[in-house]
């Protein structure tokens, strides 16, 4: 039996108890990871909508052998997997956060340096921290393209949307933040459509750009509380609506999160706060 060191980070936020709560596995160099199908019992026993697993790249090749060095000694060598309590999916963006987040807290890495995930696509994701506590990761973009809406998915939404558009999810472009705040999803329903569904309304608040709300029912999430992938359509789909390429958003779930974005050709800056809530020990 061996202990794999498990934490828990409310990511997109600066105070415990809102953003989106991820839990992080750091895969020492002395252990051999969980097989996949442990990860994925491990992930369903949390319950939380992303678990993530970091390790180092030798340790992801399959490497049975332990990696006989420090922590982590190579900040650009990390792989990471994410796990929802359902499935294994190839892309999260508050599980990046927190694992980034992570990364320093603990004093693995100094905060001047960049730290960078390789996921299982092979993509690679850089995040970077600044002085103000606020990390930017580095995703790739996901331009939205206008669709006619399939049969059954504006009525298990139960909303008038203004725009359909599809790229990863489908995204719904609705009147205003009050109807979007009134949506009450069918779940069941929901499950019927592949990946996941996008709520979204521009703002009038000050200091925020659009609103969004996002359900992953198919995954085993109903609504997500905040969801950093789902920026990667929403920040060029709004950059292409309101003409800007620096953005302010809000996801407007019962915990709610705040997201800052800047556009730049095929990439997405995403950035946000966390904070560490729980720390503990796995019996793997």
């Amino acid at each position: 039996m061996s202990l794999l060191p498990i934490y828990q980070v409310d990511a997109f936020t600066d105070r415990a108890y809102s953003g989106n709560p991820a839990a992080v596995c750091l895969v020492q160099p002395t252990q051999c990871p969980p097989q996949s199908n442990r990860m994925q019992q491990i992930a369903a026993e949390l319950n939380l909508s992303e678990t993530a697993f970091v390790m180092s790249t030798a340790q992801q090749a399959g490497d049975q052998q332990p990696v006989a060095l420090g922590f982590y000694p190579q900040m650009d060598r990390l792989n990471i997997r994410y796990f929802t309590p359902k499935i294994e999916v190839p892309l999260c963006g508050h599980a990046t956060l927190a694992s980034a987040h992570l990364i320093w807290d603990l004093g693995i890495a100094p905060f001047h340096e960049s730290v960078s995930f390789q996921t299982v696509t092979g993509e690679r994701l850089a995040c970077q921290r600044a002085s103000d506590g606020w990390i930017t990761m580095d995703f790739p973009s996901d331009p939205p393209f206008a669709v006619e809406a399939p049969a059954g998915l504006l009525a298990a939404i139960g909303i008038k949307p203004i725009a359909v558009a599809r790229s990863r999810d489908w995204l719904i472009e609705v009147a205003t933040e009050a109807e979007l705040l009134r949506a009450k999803p069918d779940f069941p329903a929901l499950c019927g459509f592949e990946r996941g569904v996008i709520l979204t309304a521009a703002c009038s608040a000050p200091n925020t750009d659009f609103v969004s709300r996002c359900f992953y029912p198919a995954l085993g999430v109903n609504e997500d509380p905040v969801t950093g992938s789902a920026h990667c359509a929403l920040a060029p789909y709004w950059q292409r609506r309101l003409g800007k390429d620096m953005l302010e958003a809000r996801q407007v779930s019962s915990r709610g999160g705040q997201l800052r974005l800047t556009c730049g050709g095929d990439r997405v800056g995403i950035a946000g706060c966390a904070v560490t809530k729980m720390r503990g020990e796995w019996l793997v």
